[in-house]
């Protein structure tokens, strides 16, 4: 899973389809994605809400349309923020969205990065797949029917079954249980807890 931040234009309706589009699209990969519409609640105080979202980004997703590099308050400072955390790993991912103005000097770091080129709403499915191409594959702990198994250790010790798996060996070692039955509904988990606890 990868944590993905992404900046837009909200007064252009193209530039919000193209971002909730990308949203959508990562979002249901399992990534974790922050777009402002999405993910700043009734209450949050935007500044905070994005700066901390920002902190924590893996990747940062501009959508470079025409206004985007001369637009101050908010969305500058989002990229500004960017290209200082860039330093500290944060990959930026910029969309060109039919730009081919200038930068400002803050936001020349831009005109150095390979962009994704998007010309028309028939390129948002090659954007939004050359973007997920760049994310690392994310690993799914609740899996519905597919059973974790010995190789899925590590994976399944994040699910905070540490406790059960212990008494349960410490009953399989002990010669007071010769023979031990897991019981559960369906789907409960059983075979994943025998194969990866």
């Amino acid at each position: 899973m990868a944590r993905v931040f992404l900046s837009y234009r909200h007064e252009e309706d193209l530039d919000t389809k193209i971002a909730e589009a990308i949203y959508a699209s990562l979002n249901n990969l399992n990534h974790e994605v922050f777009l402002d519409l999405k993910r700043i609640r009734p209450g949050d105080v935007w500044a905070e809400t994005i700066e901390k979202n920002l902190e924590i980004a893996e990747y940062f997703v501009p959508l470079i349309s025409v206004q985007y590099p001369h637009r101050t308050g908010t969305l500058h400072k989002e990229a500004v923020r960017a290209i200082d955390l860039e330093e500290r790993g944060l990959k930026i991912l910029p969309v060109n969205l039919a730009f081919n103005g200038k930068y400002p000097p803050e936001l020349s770091r831009f005109e150095a990065i390979q962009q994704i080129s998007w010309r028309s709403p028939d390129d948002t499915k090659s954007v939004v797949e050359q973007i997920v191409r760049e994310l690392p594959t994310p690993f799914v702990l609740v899996r519905g029917l597919q059973a974790f198994g010995q190789a899925d250790e590590r994976a399944f010790r994040e699910l905070g079954r540490d406790r059960e798996v212990e008494e349960c060996v410490a009953l399989v070692e002990s010669s007071a249980a010769p023979f031990l039955l897991i019981h559960g509904v369906s789907g409960a988990g059983k075979t994943s807890f025998v194969r990866a606890g």
